[in-house]
């Protein structure tokens, strides 16, 4: 059996000339694709998604997670816990990895259209080729970092190379400008993303009494218009010279100890043996320096308590160091679910859950104990529900995602979603707004648009940047996206918000939460997205999710979970 790989970059068209047996997408693109694949190669045509089994994947990097609990520092960091949590992709990238050369028998010849860790695993684990259809090229390199330098903004490259060559802050803390000392106790959110700090500024607004101080590791997490009680200061202005020598050589000899155990396990040997966490030492020596700008934070600033809305490694120390001083910690993620509290616990004292469906997620799927779990939000419904009349709203919302970063097919799956749109929107004398994530590239998306819509269709489609604005919500007619926190945002406002089943391209059972909780309306095939006006009109008025957001957290409420009083009482009933 001949069997084709396709890297994200290419098309299989490309090598149609030849007999295949068998196609693998090392990507993933809707079922019409597969479905054209498999009828152009009269052979089979899979996403590689298939050979993911979640729950196997889960108890593989919890296995991976256990085995380094002994690899801290002296803050009682665990380093080995949050790089599992850094690389997850790549624990999971292993195990499906494996169960694609199980389906492979000796005799079946693979190749692949370029090099890719795949391939390289892949010819570790079958001991024989993999055929390359393309070699390394310097051209398509350079053709590549050409384009994504052409792609990306100037700021986003500048910030790229700062987490590059930079990443402890030892040039950056020489230009950030020292904020002075806050005069009273002060909360602190640690941020790295636009919408992890949306988030706790939402809150931040909720308590005027309280003052907050925003600690950004990267100009991504900076936004204007911040409540008066919100300052904002860069953690390269906290970062120091100290070195961490003597430590950072104790926990890489542990490193070389626990090396030697995975190697000989038989459940991590061949994970081991791929090469795949060599990472460790830098990514240590990296921590610790931010680590120490965090514990300047933490010496310099009146921290009575630490806020964070993100599970990213990073803006996690604080957390840990914060509660290794007994300083109250809370924590809130900024979309709708979080995967990750699944294979890491809840590191905070309090886990928000900022609605129902949340609340389920984290008790039922992630096993957090309820007495974690404050369930609760700052209202963000009123300016919006009050304003918002479907009648007069004049434009059909795509909001978009960054796929390729989840390794889905962009441009497959803005040509099954978009004509039709447009079309539709023409017809009933509307236009089509595209919504981008922060994460996309303007100018992809724009030229990906230029191509799959007609000169007719474009002129009614306009791209919008930037964050979710109720302004943008009472232009909105109805929404539609594949999987988005968005979903909860639109009902809980009272727009009508459609999710695209047939194109989730996420395994972490958000979609089926969502459906269980009736947070937006799902729609199984592309010839459904037809029906949505019809849906719209036997709706009448309203089509809120009441469930979708949980009520409001009284003020006084939230007060508390930031007090040391109500830490205690936590941790005792705990």
């Amino acid at each position: 059996m001949k069997v084709l790989l396709v890297h994200p970059e290419d098309q299989p068209q490309r090598w149609a000339s030849q007999k295949w047996d068998l196609i693998v997408d090392l990507s993933w693109a809707p079922a019409n694709t597969y479905a054209q694949w498999a009828r152009e190669f009269q052979c089979p045509a899979v996403p590689f998604q298939q050979y993911c089994r979640l729950s196997e994947d889960l108890d593989f990097i919890r296995y991976i997670s256990d085995k380094g609990t002994s690899l801290a520092d002296e803050e009682g960091i665990r380093w080995w816990e949050l790089f599992v949590l850094f690389f997850n992709d790549q624990m999971q990238l292993i195990a499906s990895v494996c169960r694609l050369a199980e389906s492979l028998s000796c005799n079946d010849e693979v190749f692949i259209t370029r090099p890719c860790v795949e391939a390289e695993m892949l010819q570790r684990l079958r001991m024989f080729p993999v055929h390359l259809l393309s070699g390394p090229s310097l051209r398509r390199r350079v053709l590549h970092y050409a384009g994504e330098v052409w792609a990306l903004p100037f700021w986003e490259l500048r910030q790229i190379f700062w987490d590059k060559y930079d990443a402890g802050f030892a040039l950056r803390r020489h230009f950030a400008r020292k904020k002075d000392r806050a005069k009273g106790d002060v909360v602190l959110v640690p941020s790295a993303y636009v919408n992890a700090t949306k988030t706790a500024a939402s809150f931040a607004s909720k308590l005027p009494d309280l003052d907050f101080r925003l600690v950004i590791t990267r100009a991504s997490g900076k936004i204007a218009n911040l409540s008066a009680n919100v300052t904002t200061a860069d953690l390269a202005g906290y970062a120091c010279r100290r070195e961490s020598v003597e430590e950072y050589g104790k926990i890489t000899q542990m490193w070389r100890e626990l090396c030697r155990e995975l190697s000989r396990d038989p459940k991590t040997s061949v994970a081991y043996s791929l090469g795949l966490w060599e990472g460790f030492p830098e990514f240590v020596k990296r921590g610790l320096k931010i680590r120490d700008a965090w514990l300047g934070v933490l010496e310099r600033e009146p921290v009575k308590s630490v806020f964070c809305c993100d599970n990213n490694p990073y803006t996690l120390l604080p957390v840990l160091l914060a509660k290794r001083k007994n300083i109250p910690t809370v924590s809130c993620h900024h979309g709708a679910l979080d995967w990750r509290y699944r294979i890491v616990p809840a590191f905070a004292d309090v886990v928000i859950a900022k609605s129902e469906m949340e609340q389920d997620y984290l008790s039922r799927v992630c096993s957090i104990p309820a007495s974690k779990i404050q369930t609760g939000a700052p209202d963000l419904r009123v300016q919006v529900a009050e304003k918002y009349q479907r009648g007069s709203a004049n434009a059909i919302v795509f909001f978009s995602e960054p796929y390729e970063a989840n390794k889905a097919r962009g441009d497959e799956i803005y040509s099954e979603l978009l004509p039709p749109l447009a079309d539709m929107a023409i017809e009933e004398g509307r236009k089509l707004i595209i919504k981008l994530h922060p994460f996309e590239s303007v100018r992809r998306r724009k030229a990906l648009v230029r191509r799959i819509l007609s000169a007719e269709q474009r002129r009614i489609a306009e791209i919008v940047t930037g964050p979710l604005t109720p302004q943008l919500l009472e232009q909105t007619w109805f929404g539609v996206t594949v999987l988005s926190t968005v979903a909860m945002e639109c009902g809980a406002a009272g727009i009508s918000c459609f999710l695209c089943q047939w194109l989730e391209y996420s395994h972490h059972e958000y979609g089926e939460q969502f459906r269980r909780f009736g947070v937006g309306h799902t729609l199984r095939s592309g010839a459904e997205l037809l029906e949505i006006p019809a849906i719209i009109k036997n709706q009448g008025g309203d089509a809120r999710v009441t469930g979708s957001v949980a009520p409001n957290i009284p003020t006084s409420q939230l007060e508390r979970l930031f007090s040391r009083e109500e830490r205690s009482a936590l941790l005792t009933a705990i």
